[in-house]
């Protein structure tokens, strides 16, 4: 009881300390366990907590009936954050046999059927919570969360509003504040904002930086320099520390500024490409169902080159260009959102730009998993994803084709060159793909699309010494960039010696900041001397502790496992790497190998 009171107090660090305390306390009380093991997902992600709760006693039903729903429900709910939807159904169901009238199961397989992407059964599930508890503050979260996700806005203000007469939450009041910032609606947003720190009296400082944070936004949306001002630097760090010091170093306070109105499309798993393309189409007025646009272009991820197709054969006019300031504000200004490429180590994501502040220097971004529109520093934003670009698409309807009509967007003819090429290498064109190549290199020799070019054709020839080579020249203009480092090191398992290739990873990981796909790929190098399992085990708990969804942490585990004759964690392991990547043939041969070796194979 302490640990939720001071939770929706605003004490976050108080009430895990609490959590930690009172089953260290009483490590055989239900209740104590039940905590810890929620508290355990949240620390240490959803695997670790799964694991802990296999291995520890579930609460007696005798003592508490809830307490044992209770467990189940959040087994559920863990297997659905792994994608085991079939286990996470199971554990629910047990959970309703036990307590059916118990509301925390319904919030569990509410937060289920959203990993599902079931949002409207995840609404209703919610709600039912609230018909067995009115007013049942999780319910109310989730309720709210999840209205927003639906585009159903007005009734997740109306409902967060009534709950706040009800129910003493600064979560409750967080949220109601994001929303109304969402919709532009400042003076509400301000309101709810002071009345968020009434409620949280023991606010930590990082609740209190985030609130300094939200303070200084809605100061500048309502034309108070001053407070926008005074409260950023309260912040004291990273974005808003900027926002201080460009508010106060002389910028004229009406340089402009636009925002797009681009709403807001839920991505499914691996579905942020079709998601982005729909929101644009519905800016546009010609509405683009999402799961459908997926369903044409999308397999485990949307090449590019599939979404500029997807464009032009629906009624689209394109222009590809490398992301610069000036090219965001031309185009916003002309009302033209675009979609942004980021590139990141083992992972690529597509959201929309939609807006800038020149006062601010900053950047509008519409992300299709986050319901909140997002700002970034320009300078920084294109500076970490200048290796590959960043690229950017422009896709106006035909009929608007003046909208692009004069403007010398950076690159546009070398990207209308790299397309043609992944066309022609798709439709196995070889030689017209090495045609366009030299057409590149004759205009743009040392330029990076050119040597992009060069590592799509090697890649396409498994042309091993080719891919070294044009990544090695993509690195000498981006040196530290961590993608072409990964890539670079596997190639290099074809020609270093692997005492060279461990050294490097090791010289990597040693880093605070080291992308986790370094430790993943570390331990895989360690797998093949057992002397060195210990160490792979341990930067691989790393890795699923900082990327919990990341599949291939999980095979690999389960690899090592598997020769160190631990078959049943082994196996487990393996079920999950294939619920995480469904569309991983790899993954889903080993598990059903497993499985095989079980004589488990109708459950597989």
């Amino acid at each position: 009881m302490a640990s939720r009171l001071a939770s929706q107090l605003g004490g976050t660090t108080l009430s895990k300390w609490l959590v930690r305390r009172a089953w260290r306390q009483k490590p055989d009380h239900g209740r104590a366990r039940c905590y810890y093991a929620y508290h355990l997902s949240m620390r240490r992600g959803p695997y670790a907590a799964w694991r802990w709760m296999h291995h520890t006693d579930e609460p007696s039903e005798e003592s508490d009936r809830t307490l044992k729903a209770d467990w189940y429900a959040l087994l559920g709910q863990l297997a659905a954050m792994l994608r085991d939807f079939d286990a996470a159904d199971r554990w629910i169901q047990r959970a309703r046999d036990v307590a059916p009238s118990h509301p925390w199961i319904d919030v569990c397989g509410s937060a289920a059927l959203e990993c599902e992407d079931l949002y409207e059964e995840s609404l209703n599930a919610a709600r039912r919570a609230l018909e067995l508890q009115p007013w049942y503050c999780p319910a109310l979260q989730r309720a709210g969360h999840l209205l927003t996700l639906l585009g159903r806005d007005a009734e997740a203000v109306q409902l967060l509003t009534d709950a706040l007469k009800h129910v003493e939450s600064c979560h409750l009041a967080c949220q109601l504040h994001a929303i109304h910032f969402e919709l532009g609606q400042y003076e509400q947003a301000l309101a709810i904002l002071e009345r968020c720190m009434i409620l949280a009296p023991l606010a930590e400082r990082p609740f209190r930086r985030w609130w300094a944070a939200q303070r200084s936004d809605v100061a500048y949306h309502l034309g108070d320099h001053d407070g926008a001002i005074r409260y950023a630097r309260q912040v004291g760090h990273g974005f808003h520390e900027h926002i201080a010091s460009r508010l106060d170093g002389g910028v004229a306070f009406s340089a402009r500024s636009r925002i797009l109105p681009v709403g807001f499309v839920r991505q499914h798993q691996m579905t942020c490409g079709p998601a982005t393309l729909s929101a644009i189409s519905r800016y546009w007025t010609r509405p683009a169902n999402h799961v459908e646009i997926a369903e044409d272009i999308c397999y485990n991820g949307t090449p590019a080159h599939s979404e500029r197709t997807w464009a032009e054969t629906h009624g689209w006019l394109v222009r590809e260009f490398t992301v610069t300031e000036s090219s965001a504000v031309a185009l916003v200004d002309r009302g033209v959102p675009f979609t942004l490429t980021t590139i990141d180590p083992a992972n690529a994501h597509l959201q929309a730009v939609i807006g800038y502040d020149e006062r601010r220097a900053t950047l509008w971004i519409r992300d299709p998993f986050q319901r909140h529109k997002k700002e970034a520093i320009a300078a920084t934003l294109l500076e970490h994803y200048g290796a590959f670009g960043p690229r950017g698409m422009a896709l106006v309807p035909v009929s608007e084709r003046a909208r692009l009509e004069g403007l010398d967007l950076p690159d546009a003819p070398l990207w209308d060159l790299l397309h043609e090429l992944n066309g022609a290498l798709i439709a196995h064109q070889r030689e017209t793909a090495a045609m366009i190549h030299s057409r590149m290199r004759a205009t743009a020799d040392r330029q990076r699309l050119t040597f992009m070019a060069r590592l799509h054709l090697a890649q396409y020839d498994d042309n091993r010494v080719e891919q070294l080579a044009a990544v090695e020249q993509l690195l000498e203009l981006s040196p530290a960039d961590p993608c072409l480092e990964l890539r670079r090191l596997i190639i290099m398992r074809d020609f270093a010696c692997r005492d060279e290739r461990i050294a490097v990873y090791a010289r990597l990981c040693g880093k605070r900041d080291v992308a986790t796909i370094f430790l993943q790929q570390y331990a895989q190098e360690l797998r093949a001397d057992a002397r060195w399992h210990g160490k792979a085990i341990a930067l691989l708990t790393r890795a699923i502790r900082r990327s919990p969804y990341d599949a291939g942490n999980y095979r690999i585990l389960a690899d090592v496992l598997w020769d160190q004759r631990r078959f049943e964690e082994a196996f487990e392991l393996y079920r999950f790497a294939m619920c995480l990547d469904d569309k991983n043939e790899a993954f889903a041969d080993s598990y059903f190998r497993a499985a095989r070796w079980f004589k488990r194979t109708e459950e597989a």
